[in-house]
């Protein structure tokens, strides 16, 4: 295998995993992500405690000044395009207010959700509610900065930056993913739509 195929692999692997996890699982997991790429790219990238509440900073690069909100629910349930929505105001409509107190250098310029939406895709963003939330609460905070609404999609473009394999072997010890499997198993295209449709008809049986 070359060496792009062998990324792939293991971009596969790390979003596998992450995939398959809910709620703080998930946010701690894509933390330890998001921490070794930005080591690896010279920048650093923090992510404060969720014991006792993270202030809606789920991680922030410290010299982008760019902000990640981490959401993943318990269960798939049919609410969840306004579940996504509702977060999506809450928490960065509480962390301006942060900002505005002065936490983490009171500056933006970039602000990123993530969702877990499992294998789906994000929900539609027909009447373009995002950005007509955040061009409201730039009006009433003051701030100019950039947005986006993403899911794991977002990890797997990120991750094709990483030419080092001492970051992926960083990643993937991190997230306890072992390669000790055969290797034609694992790289075998038919084993993950398997593994994707098996997760998508359990996740079917427990939408509320």
């Amino acid at each position: 295998m070359d060496s792009f195929g062998k990324k792939m692999e293991y971009i596969e692997m790390i979003c596998l995993k992450l995939q398959g996890l809910t709620k703080l699982n998930f946010q701690i997991h894509l933390g330890k992500v998001l921490k070794e790429y930005y080591i690896s790219k010279g920048k650093t990238y923090e992510m404060p405690s969720p014991n006792g509440g993270d202030d809606k900073n789920d991680g922030w690069v410290v010299e982008d000044e760019l902000f990640y909100q981490i959401y993943a629910p318990a269960q798939l349930r049919q609410s969840l395009p306004k579940d996504i929505r509702d977060k999506f105001t809450t928490d960065l409509s509480e962390l301006l207010n942060k900002l505005d107190s002065g936490l983490w250098n009171g500056s933006i310029k970039e602000f990123i959700f993530i969702a877990n939406t499992f294998d789906d895709n994000l929900p539609k963003d027909s009447d373009r509610f995002f950005e007509t939330t955040v061009n409201r609460l730039k009006r009433r905070h003051g701030y100019d900065f950039e947005f986006k609404v993403d899911n794991l999609q977002y990890i797997r473009r990120l991750l094709i930056d990483i030419n080092d394999e001492t970051t992926f072997q960083l990643i993937l010890s991190n997230l306890s993913i072992t390669m000790n499997m055969p290797h034609e198993l694992v790289t075998d295209k038919n084993i993950f739509e398997f593994l994707l449709s098996l997760g998508s008809n359990i996740m079917d049986k427990h939408i509320l």
